[in-house]
């Protein structure tokens, strides 16, 4: 797709907002504008079966999770992420993958997947990590 297509689908996506039942991110509509492909994180449906009964639980979250990545073609979805236990999804996204998970009624919302970095230098000294590296034990 070229970036002139690119940019016609991202403009109907936001014209069309109200049709889908899912809200979508300022930033995946700009990225999408730059770049053929967004990593996003996609937001479904709460699960109905109980918190309580995990297993239960865990089997719904993977049937919708399915059904909504069935709904969309391996060329304009790259999973990079499926929890088991958590209503959502992560991967990569073009614009026609975008307005596939908006127009799906189990998807709740598509943002983008920024990226995280673990960092101790707050925790290690609320831990005391500090004092025992400090004494010699290292691992």
């Amino acid at each position: 797709m070229d970036r002139r297509t690119a940019a016609a689908v991202v403009a109907c996506t936001l014209s069309a907002g109200a049709a889908g039942a899912a809200d979508v991110g300022s930033r995946v509509l700009e990225a999408l504008r730059e770049r053929p492909r967004v990593r996003v994180i996609v937001a479904l449906r709460e699960p109905t079966a109980p918190a309580t009964n995990l297993t239960l639980r865990n089997a719904e979250v993977s049937a919708v999770q399915g059904n909504v990545l069935e709904g969309i073609g391996r060329e304009d979805f790259a999973l990079t992420h499926r929890w088991q236990s958590i209503n959502a999804f992560a991967g990569d996204v073009t614009a026609r993958g975008l307005r596939a998970l908006l127009d799906d009624p189990d998807v709740l919302m598509v943002d983008v997947d920024p990226p995280a970095y673990a960092d101790l230098a707050e925790s290690a000294h609320l831990i005391r990590a500090d004092q025992v590296r400090g004494a010699g034990v290292t691992g």
